[in-house]
């Protein structure tokens, strides 16, 4: 008796999918259902962009960050991680994310310049292309909410109560 059993496992951006089965099962019935969900989830919603951006980005470093969640190492996993964690929903609250991210995450950045935070923001799934035109407004709207301090110009930080309240939510200790 022959083993026709197929295993599949497919990752794209923030996509996957695993399938372990017949083999006919996954011909005849997986591969389109993988096809419609890949041009329907990829094209016009600028995943593809995205994933290009984070590509380059990974390329540029010369190591992945580590993921997880470690409260001795600091690492909280991506910003994407964060981001759904806070339940990001606007600019500015993936500011605020983006700034807990580069405060709790590998980089364990105190501060920050608007390009980091920039620079991170772009390559999550959460980023809009409005949210660059309007970082002026969102950091100084930020900052007059004591969300974040800016610790000089263009340099901001999270003042120590944020700062308590976003490791507790990113660790559970709420």
């Amino acid at each position: 008796m022959t083993d026709n059993t197929t295993k599949l496992h497919v990752e794209i951006g923030d996509f996957s999918i695993s399938y372990e089965g017949p083999a006919d099962l996954l011909e005849e019935r997986l591969t389109p259902l993988v096809r419609e969900i890949l041009s329907i989830g990829l094209e016009g919603s600028g995943a593809v962009r995205r994933e290009s951006r984070k590509q380059e980005a990974r390329s540029a470093s010369e190591e992945d960050p580590p993921v997880g969640a470690d409260l001795a190492t600091g690492v909280v996993g991506t910003l994407n991680n964060v981001a759904a964690k806070l339940d990001c929903k606007t600019g500015p609250e993936l500011i605020v994310a983006t700034a807990a991210f580069l405060t709790f995450g590998a980089k364990a950045m105190q501060r920050f310049g608007r390009k980091d935070l920039l620079d991170e923001m772009k390559m999550s799934s959460y980023y809009k292309a409005s949210f660059s035109s309007n970082m002026s407004t969102y950091l100084q709207r930020l900052v007059k909410k004591q969300e974040l301090t800016e610790a000089g110009k263009n340099v901001y930080q999270l003042p120590p109560a944020r700062h308590d309240e976003l490791k507790a939510r990113l660790y559970d200790q709420v």
